[in-house]
């Protein structure tokens, strides 16, 4: 065999020619035009490292026999043995020279044999001593080169093929310098990703080309493309990465390999759901605490329907990683939740839907492929059935045991007792109430299902047609609801103040700790009332009320006079709006003379707002668990301090929840909450992002998609009709707002927490960046008829504080005015 043997002669099994060559003979094999290559093997190579052969005599000699032209160029390219390999590429490790003149392929062979000495070692580890080749390819004069991907390389379990092509040559394009002209194809659609761009492949190329150009000249190509790609796939049994040229519409194909990335499945993180009650940073303990509660709830809601045992094994990976935290903040893992929720009968619309309910961006996964057989889907859905006709009596039992349990451990004193009786009291906790939270996780299921339904018939029907609002209108005719007697009870405190003078000044002029110790003296009924608030209601903070770092008011009844201080020194006194909407009314002006379709309607909205309803409130329930854990917390900080465990109070914040919770705690555990302080004072620095998509032990940060925007208009959700004018005051959901600076305002914020129910009654209106007609501020301004817009993505970027706008909350239009 020849010394530079040419690629055609050469038989598939040969040694020594390492990987990239195989891939062009296997290219060769399968009728795929490839450009004239030679190889020279790893024998000839090591010949020439040792001196036994003149590498100047060997290429005279390959020009001789193979007849080479003098004028032409060649890419002289690395092939070692496991280069383009099924497990690793190892893409760009070694040296590729292009545009190579015969008479300088000497030095181009000797750098790209440097390229192995010098790499070889750090890339192979004990392999370093295998065998390498290299190739010599005509250069091919393109009109574009490309690299096509038969799958996601980012997640092979998507079948997206992606094709990138660049005008001339491609080393920019692989190198990543040159920005490319980007095509996908799934299920028979071609999608143009970016042909408003401008592209070139390098300097040289010629003039740039629209993508608008690029598209129409390669017309006739893109399904040469595809074919050729699932043909690919096909005959190699794996997903494929691919470099190509194209001259005219000839396909030249340089090079075929595995693809190698992408084979971690990629996980979505999203903090769009979670963040209003978990704003900012969240400390270890808090994020552990919800992850735990969150296995076990939902692992307990499987277990009610009925899922078998071996299937609730194959899932504990996803229940135990439904959340978590990344640079310091709380996400939820939305692919964890979409995987469990679709192997629920109804499960593949339902996790569907999950986004949507959730107000973000739509989150793609793919399923596992274990499920429920048929028997055991038909029984578990019988459970769901039966719990969904039975609910009532299933709610009133977990609402029961809940309030006969609360009352029973709320009046257990934590102070003076051991760590291990703390660590006991807080899994009699957990085994009371977080082991018996079904209700609950099955309203949060059917609330879900039942909304999803109400929303698609009414799209159809002639009532969205004549009350394009009645969706988010029906919701007011229930006033039931845990988070408006909040709001009741706070603006009646208020009322009460402003209608005396002696109050008003005394909360005008003094400090809390003041009024709270003079108030007994003006007015004891102010007094009483307000000790019944914070006892019915202080488990609510103004904000972070679910973390366990959080102060509540009940722990601190003077916070709760400051942010009663800071309300009546700037609110209005105007009483809550009546709730007037009345779908029955509605119904029978639409439906006269069709009472089964008017019943029928009747049913599906009654259980939308009674879910919606129960939904809120259960949230109201999950506050105050949360905060009987965190009086347990409280002690067993309180006992490491004691115990000089932890340095100073607060410090178990730090700790894990099994950190915290197992008896022996080693003496290394106040280093270990220091080194943590240091972490997460470094997250406190670090840019935050709405959305990380993880692929195995990367995390990638996902920028929020644009919404849609019409000139000087931006669309949200409405949620609450009111058509207002006003100026914006922006709101930092993750600082104390400044109450005075927002009354008479448009509020804007990213999201509005539970306890800034404050700032409601100072509003003209509400627009939340984040949120769905099912969120907390959505529910809340309903029932108090706020006008509001949740679901405002875009508006940061084309609306800024102090703005003057003009928002529908019918239509969820809002629009920029040039000045008041």
């Amino acid at each position: 065999m020849l010394a530079i043997t040419p690629g055609k002669f050469i038989q598939p099994g040969t040694s020594g020619i390492g990987g990239k060559a195989k891939g062009l003979l296997f290219l060769q094999q399968h009728q795929f035009d490839v450009p004239p290559f030679y190889v020279i093997r790893g024998d000839v190579l090591t010949a020439i490292r040792n001196g036994e052969q003149e590498l100047p005599a060997l290429i005279h000699a390959w020009m001789q026999t193979c007849r080479i032209a003098p004028g032409s160029l060649w890419a002289v390219r690395s092939s070692a043995g496991d280069e383009d390999g099924a497990d690793r590429s190892y893409a760009g490790l070694f040296a590729t020279v292009t545009d190579v003149p015969v008479g300088e392929l000497a030095e181009a062979i000797r750098r790209v044999l440097r390229s192995y000495a010098n790499f070889g070692q750090e890339a192979y580890g004990a392999q370093a001593q295998q065998v390498y080749g290299i190739i010599l390819q005509e250069m091919v004069q393109a009109d574009y080169s490309g690299l096509l991907f038969s799958h996601n390389p980012q997640n092979v379990r998507d079948a997206t093929l992606h094709v990138q092509v660049v005008p001339g040559k491609g080393e920019n394009l692989v190198s990543g310098k040159a920005e490319a002209f980007w095509v996908t194809w799934y299920k028979g659609k071609l999608t143009f990703r970016n042909e408003d761009g401008v592209f070139a492949g390098d300097p040289w190329s010629g003039p740039t080309k629209s993508g608008s150009e690029i598209r129409q000249e390669l017309r006739p190509v893109w399904k040469k493309l595809v074919k050729s790609a699932v043909r690919l796939r096909r005959l190699s049994n794996h997903p494929v990465d691919c470099e190509f040229c194209l001259v005219g519409r000839r396909i030249y194909w340089l090079q075929v390999r595995p693809i190698t990335t992408g084979q971690e499945e990629a996980f979505v993180w999203d903090n769009t759901s979670c963040e209003s009650n978990y704003p900012g940073i969240t400390l270890p303990l808090s994020v552990t605490m919800v992850s735990h509660s969150m296995y076990r709830v939902y692992k307990g809601m499987a277990a009610f329907l009925g899922m078998p045992r071996p299937l609730l094994e194959r899932n504990e990976t996803l229940l135990r990683r439904m959340s978590g935290e990344i640079n310091g903040a709380l996400y939820y893992n939305v692919t964890a939740w979409q995987k469990l929720i679709y192997q629920l009968p109804f499960g593949k619309r339902t996790s569907q839907l999950l986004t949507v309910q959730w107000g973000m961006e739509e989150a793609p996964f793919y399923p596992e492929k274990y499920r429920m057989g048929p028997l055991t889907q038909l029984a578990v859905f019988v459970r769901l059935i039966r719990s969904f006709v039975g609910f009532k009596k299933l709610k009133k039992q977990y609402l029961d045991h809940f309030e006969r349990v609360f009352e029973q451990l709320k009046g257990v004193k934590m102070e003076g007792k051991s760590q291990e009786e703390l660590v006991r009291a807080y899994h009699d906790i957990e085994e009371a109430l977080v082991s018996n939270w079904a209700a609950p996780m099955l309203n949060g299921f059917f609330t879900m299902g039942i909304f999803a339904l109400v929303k698609n018939r009414l799209a159809h029907s002639r009532l969205h047609m004549r009350h394009p609002n009645f969706i988010n209108d029906m919701l007011y005719s229930r006033g039931d609801v845990i988070s408006v007697a909040i709001l009741r009870s706070f603006q009646s405190l208020v009322r009460r103040i402003h209608g005396d003078e002696r109050l008003r000044a005394l909360f005008q002029d003094e400090a809390p700790h003041q009024i709270a110790a003079r108030l007994g003296q003006l007015d004891p009924g102010l007094v009483a009332a307000i000790e019944t608030y914070v006892r019915e209601y202080g488990d609510r903070s103004d904000q972070g009320e679910l973390k366990m770092e959080t102060i509540s008011f009940r722990e601190d009844p003077l916070l709760f006079y400051a942010y009663l201080q800071d309300t009546v020194k700037h609110t209005t006194t105007a009483p809550p709006p009546p709730l007037a909407f009345d779908y029955h009314r509605i119904l029978l002006s639409e439906y006269p003379h069709q009472p089964v379709r008017r019943r029928i309607w009747a049913w599906l909205i009654r259980q939308a707002i009674d879910r919606v309803r129960d939904r809120e409130n259960f949230r109201f329930m999950r506050t105050r668990a949360f905060a009987l854990v965190r009086q347990v917390f409280r002690a067993m900080d309180h006992t490491l301090v004691e115990k000089k465990r932890i340095r100073q109070p607060g410090d178990s914040l730090y700790l894990t929840l099994q950190e915290l919770t197992s008896v022996g705690h080693a003496d290394e555990l106040a280093e270990l909450v220091e080194a943590r302080k240091e972490t997460y004072k470094s997250y406190e620095a670090s840019e935050k992002f709405t959305r990380y998509i993880q692929y195995g032990s990367t995390w990638q940060p996902q920028q929020p998609g644009e919404w849609v925007e019409e000139g000087a208009m931006v669309r949200g959700t409405g949620c609450c009709s009111g058509y207002v004018k006003g100026q914006i005051k922006w709101i930092d959901s993750t600082e104390v707002p400044d109450v005075a600076a927002c009354a008479g305002k448009i509020l804007a914020a990213n999201y509005f927490e539970p306890g800034k129910i404050n700032l409601f009654s100072q509003a003209l209106g509400i627009i939340s960046v984040r949120g769905n007609l099912l969120s907390h501020t959505a529910i809340l301004c309903r029932e108090i008829g706020l006008p509001s817009i949740v679901g405002a993505r875009g508006l940061a970027s084309k609306i800024k504080d102090g703005d003057f706008v003009e928002m529908d909350g019918s239509t969820g239009m809002i629009k920029l005015q040039q000045s008041e």
